[in-house]
C-alpha cells in the first residue's frame, strides 16, 4: 500500500498580507467567538438524545396481530 500527500497550493494572499492575518489573528477570531456566542444563545441548548432504558416506564405499546 502507497500513501503519499498531495502537496499543498501556493497561498493567495502576499507575504506581507499573510503576515498581517497572523498578527490579528486573535482579533479576527475574537469576533467570531463573540458571534457564535450570540447564535449559541439564540438557538439555545442542544438536546441530547437519550437511550433506551428497559427499567424505566417507557411508552411503547406492543400490538399482537391476530
Amino acid at each position: 500500500m502507497q500513501f503519499s500527500w498531495r502537496p499543498r497550493p501556493p497561498s493567495l494572499l502576499c507575504p506581507e498580507k499573510e503576515e498581517e492575518t497572523l498578527k490579528n489573528l486573535k482579533k479576527y477570531s475574537g469576533k467570531y467567538e463573540i458571534e457564535d456566542q450570540d447564535i449559541s444563545v439564540l438557538t439555545g441548548p442542544v438536546p441530547t438524545q437519550t437511550r433506551f432504558n428497559p427499567n424505566q416506564n417507557n411508552l411503547f405499546f406492543i400490538i399482537d396481530s391476530f
